[in-house]
């Protein structure tokens, strides 16, 4: 596992150390005069077709709006936000069109969540435009972000001023409608994300016109430290929540966001660390004090290396095949197959009575009301997801999950 470094960064308010393979940031707003601080884990994972996603080196933190090239919307509306009241579901892209098709083709993203349809958009598109350099791929449209400029978000602030809610330290006005932070379509969004449930797109990639893929049971974890506490510190725990799943389907990966936040009084934030991560089922993360990091690296000339434990997937910037299968994939012996660590069922609608039902992990705790509770309390121990209790031949990466996935899905009236 890959020991952190702690490295001061004027961007984020609050120094934060990511634990490896993630993206990580923080903000601090004040609501009520009590001022808080949120972090934000982000992991980026590849699309697997059939199985469990594969994490791979994480995307960055997008502090800002970033414009699609198309010129028409946004490709990102940035990771940055207090709180999230619930989930942003997200795609971005191009369709794959079939050499035959010359008209409107329809693409579609469902969700399924414990064996039900929680999630199912349709949009249909012109599947006569050509794309860039004469490939026939198509920009999928009205399943990406929507700007804070859009008039039905711009409608939530009221009266308030939108430049006193950018950037890195906000000041949040009472009684500001919080679904304002929300960038998905009303369509695209999820009370909860457990993360292990299974995402379906169709018409999105030509080889795979209905891809099945499973988000890989991953949680964001993060500790706040305080500098005036005894040493060795062992942190105060932040409870994060997955409020955001945004997939691109150009590079055929999908990234996840956790948030969390604690009140922080009016303290030095000079005095204040947060060390946050990502961590698998069963993996739990090293947690170090990092003002003790710190005063080790003040000695030190050059920081030591830090070996990771695995390789990890490097996710590409263009599109990439998708992984057909986790134990054939030609990273073999690089990237770890999930399998070793999460039991899953053979598909998201077939139940099992004869076993008992496995608890889902607590990613997602309750949202505050209001928001004005003082910080956890600092965690017994490491925390770590312990997989699913399912019987042994579940084990295996299951055979036949098409036929009966796409037969509950069609009778769902998930596809046409």
């Amino acid at each position: 596992m890959v020991l952190p470094w702690t490295v001061r960064s004027a961007r984020w308010p609050v120094a934060i150390t990511p634990l490896g393979r993630a993206s990580a940031a923080t903000l601090v707003w004040r609501l009520r005069g009590q001022r808080y601080v949120t972090a934000v884990v982000k992991a980026t994972f590849g699309l697997v077709a059939e199985g469990a996603m594969t994490l791979g080196e994480p995307d960055p933190i997008v502090p800002d709006e970033v414009p699609d090239p198309s010129g028409v919307g946004l490709r990102s509306a940035g990771d940055l936000a207090p709180y999230l009241p619930e989930v942003d579901v997200l795609l971005t892209g191009h369709a794959g069109v079939a050499p035959t098709v010359a008209g409107e083709i329809q693409v579609r993203l469902a969700v399924v969540q414990e064996g039900t349809l929680r999630l199912d958009r349709c949009v249909t598109l012109d599947g006569s435009a050509q794309g860039s350099e004469g490939q026939r791929r198509v920009r999928v449209d009205g399943m990406g972000p929507l700007s804070r400029r859009w008039p039905r978000r711009e409608a939530l602030l009221g009266a308030a001023d939108p430049r006193r809610l950018e950037g890195v330290a906000l000041e949040v006005p009472d009684g500001l409608d919080w679904g304002y932070f929300q960038a998905a379509p009303a369509e695209q969004r999820l009370e909860r994300l457990l993360g292990d449930e299974w995402v379906v797109l169709g018409g999105i990639v030509a080889q795979r016109p209905r891809l099945r893929t499973q988000l890989a049971g991953a949680r964001g974890v993060a500790r706040l430290y305080r500098r005036e506490e005894r040493a060795p510190r062992e942190g105060a725990a932040l409870s994060l929540r997955a409020d955001t799943l945004q997939i691109d389907a150009d590079r055929r990966c999908c990234s996840v966001v956790w948030r969390g936040y604690a009140a922080v009084g009016e303290e030095d934030l000079e005095a204040l660390r947060v060390v946050a991560g990502v961590e698998l089922p069963g993996e739990a993360l090293p947690w170090v004090d990092p003002f003790a990091q710190e005063a080790r690296e003040a000695g030190r000339t050059a920081p030591l290396p830090a070996a990771p434990s695995r390789a990890t997937l490097p996710l590409p910037t263009q599109a990439a095949l998708v992984v057909t299968d986790v134990e054939d994939h030609p990273l073999a012996g690089t990237v770890e197959p999930l399998s070793a660590h999460v039991r899953r069922p053979a598909t998201p609608f077939e139940a099992r009575p004869e076993l008992p039902p496995a608890a889902p992990a607590p990613l997602i705790p309750p949202a505050p009301a209001p928001l004005l509770s003082p910080a956890p309390a600092a965690p017994a121990g490491p925390i770590a997801a312990a997989p699913p209790l399912l019987d042994a031949e579940l084990s295996a990466d299951p055979a036949g999950l098409g036929d009966a996935f796409l037969s509950a899905m069609t009778e769902a009236g998930a596809f046409p």
